[in-house]
């Protein structure tokens, strides 16, 4: 958290929370009122003050006021690394996935270290190509009808070893990692 922020809440420690102005998208990307930030230091700024609280609540602390955030998704988005492990937007964070779902819809998640992060889209197919069947051929190799569901054997195949592929709904992976899409005050 920046040091300018840690003062001002030394100085001013009872500023009431906003809710419901601040967003993080699918693609951790921020908005404001339902507007992409376009200002590459203001999305700097949210970024290194962005915290998921014990609660499961997103905020930023923007100055002495937490902004709560309304998550489109997951509190986390994440993008493949060529090293095979991934950046944890929007913190950009890099970790190792513990474990991968796929969603009936086709969106892989994983975990990285204990929080839940949605695959960017972009980084699907790329997901996609390290799958693999338990004889380690790759399953875009394999004999299948095409749909990973169909393989309850799968794995995804990383850097440091083999991560068994389970299946999932977004709203049992957010009850599970408690998820709190829009926090209490917004209502």
């Amino acid at each position: 958290m920046d040091a300018m922020v840690l003062a001002a809440i030394a100085k001013w420690p009872d500023v009431p929370a906003c809710y419901g102005w601040l967003a993080l998208d699918a693609r951790g990307a921020w908005r404001i009122a339902g507007e992409r930030v376009m200002h590459a230091g203001l999305a700097a700024f949210f970024s290194r003050n962005y915290e998921v609280g014990q609660t499961g609540e997103a905020y930023v602390q923007n100055g002495p006021q937490r902004a709560y955030v309304t998550l489109e998704d997951t509190p986390y988005v994440a993008r493949v690394e060529a090293s095979g492990t991934f950046r944890r937007l929007p913190d950009g964070v890099a970790a190792e996935a513990a474990a991968v779902w796929l969603s009936d819809d086709g969106v892989f998640y994983v975990e990285l270290e204990g929080r839940l992060a949605r695959v960017h889209d972009h980084d699907t197919a790329t997901l996609a190509e390290l799958l693999v069947a338990p004889d380690g051929a790759k399953l875009a190799d394999a004999a299948w009808d095409g749909w990973p569901a169909s393989r309850p054997d799968a794995a995804v195949r990383f850097a440091a070893g083999s991560i068994p592929l389970a299946y999932a709904d977004a709203t049992t992976l957010a009850e599970r990692f408690g998820v709190v899409r829009e926090p209490a005050g917004a209502a």
